[in-house]
């Protein structure tokens, strides 16, 4: 019986990356090691978002505190991923115990993330939960 391998790239962001889309085509090499191997080439703040992400989804906060900062210092504004980033850098400050710092970025990412973003609730109810106030839980920040 043969197996297949399939591996779905986003085209807008992952081949900005050759060395991550590489990886990743010929058979699964360590996606952090590409990205940090994308940092050593450039300073430019998606391979720090993408990185900061990827540590977060391994349980490593600090590390993913690190470098959504660094993401955060440099991100355009017309970045398609910089509400993303607000909010993963919350979710790991959290983590960390950063809380004011949380409390600061969930507001940021409300401040700018789009009425229909789907985390908007959750993001409301760390605000909330923060003592960043009363938020309403549907439409826009008042």
């Amino acid at each position: 019986m043969e197996a297949l391998f399939c591996v779905s790239l986003d085209f807008r962001t992952d081949l900005d990356s050759p060395r991550l889309a590489t990886t990743l085509i010929l058979g699964g090499g360590d996606e952090v090691t590409a990205a940090k191997q994308d940092l050593a080439n450039s300073d430019a703040p998606e391979p720090h978002y993408r990185l900061g992400r990827m540590e977060l989804d391994h349980a490593k906060p600090k590390p993913a505190v690190e470098h959504l900062r660094m993401a955060a210092a440099k991100a355009p504004e017309q970045a398609p991923w910089r509400a993303d980033l607000y909010f993963q850098l919350a979710q790991a400050e959290l983590l960390t115990g950063a809380k004011a710092a949380a409390l600061a970025d969930f507001k940021k990412f409300l401040d700018i993330s789009p009425p229909d973003t789907p985390s908007r609730h959750e993001a409301k109810q760390q605000v909330a939960r923060l003592g960043g106030g009363k938020m309403q839980l549907g439409g826009t920040n008042p």
